[in-house]
């Protein structure tokens, strides 16, 4: 489904040239590019050190080289850093907004933070600027499933097929989106038209095989089209013994249909519909004691996911509890609920920065803000976390190390008002008001008001002399309900 990040950003290479600021001497803006040459190839060999190194360069002879960010945030990535490489790729995207992949290379980064729903908004900003990316579709409709989102992503695929966006990758997802939604006449359609041009793709041949098993006078086709996908190599084998010997069991061939669960089996081995399959087929061949202990496994794997099933929904009842004693400012009892929580589930992220907000609350500052910090560790894709470090530094009188945690958090999601505004406070503690005015302007364009934030704009302007503007923060302050 995916083109290796390499060649991706080769690509970016290839098209961001012309975005580049004329006004730099060219030497170094050669220079640069033959950097990024180097570590591309540097990346080729898996040499990611020496990447980086020619990427920084690149960065700092010609900030405005896109593909250079884009290179660093791949080696960041790769290093295991996908903070850094979050920073790096918005960088590409700012020195070239209209460049799909650094959208692409964002949305990617963000799914490995932990971010499904930040990531679908920069997958569909990449699709937008290159709509007919087959890739970034494919990953756009695979973030919209995995959110439990599968009309969705059919919809959007649909939408590339009939815009005549005809790739065989394309077709394989969709031709499955339509089969699990029963709109099989369309899904036919699509698979044919599929075959005609990429007859060898299994993924293709086994979508036909399901279509085909649908109807009752053509289960014998079906069965020609399950084998010849396992013959061409599917990737996932199991699914097809399966789907396979569920066929072989209706039309009455159980000795066969066994053959087929049993491979399923051995691939699929935490799959409780194969051992539900496998005792119906050893039932109808008078095998009782087969029967018997696929049945055994089939019950068994089914309560083993209810249990799980049952283990999250506890977690998430006793982590509303927590929140709500400690909304109620029952904090010793809030706290104890925490701490019963992590016993439990010693890397919940939740439960952390539940855990952070009450002892803050209780004064006790030193352990809430190592909670914290353990929650962002731990899930380092979410802002609030990241805010938390951030806000719990500023009451510690720690202004400088509080502006690194928040700029971490505007790495995560560039939007966050509350952020801005904090930051630009933490920015003033440090007698940068210049650079504090920006992330409080922000704050209001992004619809954040209060007290504090327009006495401290004000502040910071009158600090830069700039009197008139300082005083209309003064007059907004006033107006505001007491």
């Amino acid at each position: 489904m995916r083109k290796s990040a390499i060649l991706l950003f080769a690509l970016a290479t290839a098209v961001a040239g012309p975005g580049v600021a004329t006004a730099e001497p060219r030497r170094d803006l050669d220079r640069a590019r033959e950097l990024i040459d180097d570590g591309f190839r540097a990346l080729e060999a898996a040499d990611t050190a020496t990447a980086e190194h020619r990427f920084e360069l690149a960065t700092r002879l010609s900030p405005d080289l896109a593909p250079a960010w884009l290179g660093l945030a791949e080696c960041h990535r790769l290093q295991g850093d996908n903070l850094r490489a979050l920073h790096a790729a918005r960088k590409a995207a700012e020195a070239a907004p209209g460049l799909a992949s650094a959208s692409y290379a964002i949305a990617r980064i963000l799914v490995e933070l932990g971010s499904p729903s930040a990531a679908l908004d920069a997958a569909a900003r990449a699709r937008e600027l290159d709509p007919g990316n087959v890739d970034i579709r494919l990953f756009e409709a695979l973030l919209l499933q995995q959110e439990g989102r599968s009309a969705e992503a059919s919809e959007r695929l649909g939408d590339a097929w009939d815009a005549d966006l005809r790739d065989p990758r394309l077709a394989e997802e969709l031709a499955l989106l339509l089969v699990a939604s029963q709109q099989t006449e369309r899904a036919l359609e699509i698979v044919d038209a599929s075959l005609n041009v990429a007859p060898a793709r299994p993924v293709l041949q086994f979508a036909k095989a399901l279509l085909l098993a649908e109807d009752i006078d053509r289960q014998g086709e079906a069965e020609d089209w399950f084998r010849r996908a396992l013959a061409a190599g599917i990737r996932e084998p199991g699914r097809v013994h399966l789907e396979l010997g569920r066929l072989l069991v209706e039309t009455g061939r159980e000795q066969n249909a066994v053959e087929e669960l049993e491979r399923a089996r051995e691939l699929l081995p935490q799959s409780p519909e194969v051992q539900y399959h496998l005792a119906t087929a050893h039932r109808a061949l008078g095998d009782s004691e087969q029967a018997g202990l696929a049945l055994q496994a089939f019950q068994r794997l089914n309560q083993e996911t209810e249990a799980s099933e049952r283990r999250t929904r506890e977690l998430g009842i006793a982590l509303n509890e927590a929140q709500t004693l400690a909304q109620d400012n029952r904090l010793a009892e809030s706290l104890k609920r925490v701490d019963e929580i992590l016993a439990s589930y010693p890397e919940e992220p939740q439960a952390f920065a539940i855990r952070a907000k009450v002892l803050f609350s209780m004064a006790r500052r030193r352990e809430a803000l190592t909670a914290a910090v353990r929650a962002r560790q731990l899930h380092p894709g979410r802002v609030e976390y990241h805010y938390l470090e951030g806000l719990f530094l500023m009451h510690s009188s720690r202004p400088a190390e509080a502006e690194v945690a928040l700029l971490r958090a505007l790495t995560v999601e560039e939007d966050s008002a509350e952020v801005h505004a904090l930051l630009a406070g933490a920015l003033v503690k440090q007698e940068r008001p210049g650079e504090a005015v920006e992330h409080f302007q922000r704050a209001l364009d992004l619809g954040r008001e209060g007290a504090d934030l327009r006495l401290g704009y004000a502040g910071a302007l009158e600090s830069l002399g700039r009197q008139q503007e300082s005083e209309s923060q003064m007059e907004a302050y006033r107006a505001l309900p007491r």
